[in-house]
């Protein structure tokens, strides 16, 4: 397992993922980040810090949500070759 302290150095970035740029909500709960694998597809991801955490420092659902939401919304607009379009209904 990797030390609290190199994950606090830890730079996606320099390990092939892009920030997701978005200058609404998710701004405010992000950055996510993407990176293409080499079969074409994407993962997705986010650094859980104190602020996404709750009273008993465990990542708070909603934004386990968010993050579904948001790379669940992704994906289904590549499948719709880029069209608007709709995830789920929570």
């Amino acid at each position: 397992m990797a030390s609290t302290e190199n994950l606090q150095n830890f730079d996606p970035s320099e390990h092939g993922w892009a920030v997701q740029e978005d200058h609404g909500f998710i701004d405010l709960v992000g950055p996510f980040w993407r990176k293409a694998t080499t079969d074409n597809r994407f993962r997705y991801g986010f650094s859980a810090d104190t602020r996404h955490v709750n009273l008993l420092s465990v990542v708070q659902g909603g934004m386990l949500m968010t993050f579904a939401d948001r790379a669940m919304g992704l994906e289904a607009w590549t499948a719709a070759d880029d069209a608007p379009c709709a995830t789920v209904q929570f």
